[in-house]
């Protein structure tokens, strides 16, 4: 089930001076893979006033669908939860959150697209969002079949440049690349 009291974290901005306890997550959260990611704030804001200079995103998978948070004031409090994607999509277990320079907010997944990809498989994927976390889009890799249970991951250059790794249906590691938020590869 959901965790309605969401995940207990704590947070500093003074390299472990201090600690302030955090909400931990908007709600509802997952039960499962939880991440937290950071960075600027893609303009426009829409979703309010920021009281802290970066975003902080809290996200997690219920087993099938996943859920993401944003944070206005450095990770305290949070906004309500919002699907990423659902089952039909997406697998659930998705990767790790990764903010680009222009606050566009990436989230890995290992299969994409298709029939089920939980139970069918799919194409590896970006999830994006350009506005905070509000909409999300699924941007896959043409061919990039992949199978078990491996979290895809993503890294992103200073010029915007992504990079996903995944492991092919043959078993073997591959990297994609794109240069357009995961346009094209």
């Amino acid at each position: 089930g959901l965790t309605p009291l969401g995940s207990t974290t704590d947070l500093t901005d003074n390299d472990g001076g201090t600690f302030t306890p955090s909400e931990g997550s908007g709600a509802p959260s997952c039960v499962d893979h939880e991440t937290m990611g950071a960075g600027p704030f893609h303009a426009p804001l829409n979703s309010g006033t920021a009281l802290y200079p970066h975003a902080v995103y809290y996200a997690s998978q219920c087993v099938a669908d996943a859920t993401i948070a944003l944070s206005l004031d450095g990770g305290v409090t949070f906004g309500a939860s919002v699907p990423m994607f659902t089952i039909n999509d997406c697998a659930g277990l998705h990767g790790h959150i990764k903010v680009a320079p222009d606050g566009t907010v990436y989230v890995p997944d290992k299969a994409c697209g298709g029939n089920v990809p939980l139970l069918n498989g799919g194409e590896a994927a970006v999830v994006v969002s350009e506005d905070n976390g509000l909409t999300w889009t699924i941007r896959t890799v043409p061919g990039a079949t992949t199978t078990g249970d491996d979290d895809a991951a993503v890294g992103v250059g200073n010029d915007g440049t992504i990079y996903l790794g995944y492991q092919s249906a043959n078993g073997h590691p591959r990297i994609a690349v794109s240069h357009d938020k995961g346009v094209s590869w």
